[in-house]
């Protein structure tokens, strides 16, 4: 039998849902869902432990689920082009083998205290944020910023 390692879901406007039989792509490493405007909310996929990078780019994404602390071999993190979300999760400091997080796009109003605990974390891509990260004092004692204003990353 053939596991699944990669799925991609890509300008799937009409696809309001994810099947909850996602759970069953127990190999899965890779997800990205790109263009699926309809996503508003990512299913219970909690048994798919062996998830490594999950892009969600151009979607209605509302939230992160808080379920997102299971995924503990997860090393990166792209959230692109969500205007509606607004929140991370506290539960996202779980993801302790996190090394990129990417935040494009999207409508953060704040960082939760937790995202000090990503002690992996080597490369970060802001854009749009870098006040929320500053302001939070979340960052500068480990990133600094790169030449290009929206990439940060790690000095220590």
């Amino acid at each position: 039998m053939t596991v699944l390692r990669h799925l991609t879901l890509g300008n799937l406007d009409k696809l309001t849902w994810l099947p909850l039989s996602m759970s069953n792509f127990s190999g899965l490493c890779t997800l990205e869902l790109c263009g699926c405007r309809g996503i508003t909310e990512l299913p219970s996929i909690c048994s798919v432990l062996s998830l490594e990078t999950l892009h969600i780019n151009n979607c209605a994404l509302l939230e992160l689920p808080a379920s997102i602390a299971v995924f503990t071999a997860l090393h990166t993190l792209e959230l692109a082009s969500l205007p509606r979300l607004r929140a991370l999760p506290t539960s996202i400091g779980a993801l302790t083998a996190l090394t990129k997080l990417t935040l494009c796009d999207c409508a953060l109003t704040d960082v939760p205290s937790s995202i000090k605990s990503l002690t992996k974390l080597r490369f970060m891509c802001q854009q749009q944020h870098s006040k929320i990260l500053e302001r939070s004092g979340r960052w500068h004692t480990r990133f600094q910023r790169c030449a290009c204003s929206s990439t940060w990353t790690c000095v220590g």
